[in-house]
């Protein structure tokens, strides 16, 4: 029996939305707001048109991290860090430097831990 919320499921049913859901700007906006308080590190984000860039941009550890569908956010943001791995797997988000964006994320504990937190 096929799970529609399992990662083989949601990778071949891939789509490019128009526009993203309501949802996804919702926790989009949360996402962005929580990675401002990056302070290690530098990641920078693209996301259709739009590139952010958060944490210390005079860093020798840098991350850039390109969003592939809106659903990114949904995951991260249903379900933290466990979430940004199944929405990495899904193909929803690639990274330049996996190690690092990993690497920044966790020498910010304040930011992790406020991403498995809601």
């Amino acid at each position: 029996m096929d799970n529609k919320f399992s990662v083989n499921h949601l990778a071949n049913n891939i789509q490019t939305k128009k526009s993203p859901s309501f949802l996804a700007k919702l926790f989009k906006n949360a996402l962005l707001k929580k990675f401002k308080r990056l302070k290690l590190g530098q990641l920078i984000l693209e996301d259709r048109n739009e590139t952010y860039i958060f944490g210390d941009t005079n860093s020798n550890m840098i991350a850039k991290v390109k969003i592939l569908s809106p659903e990114f956010y949904v995951f991260i943001g249903s379900g933290g860090e466990m979430g940004a791995a199944e929405a990495y797997i899904a193909g929803y988000w690639q990274s330049d430097n996996l190690v690092n964006a990993i690497q920044i994320i966790f020498k910010n504990k304040s930011v992790l831990e406020s991403l498995n937190s809601g």
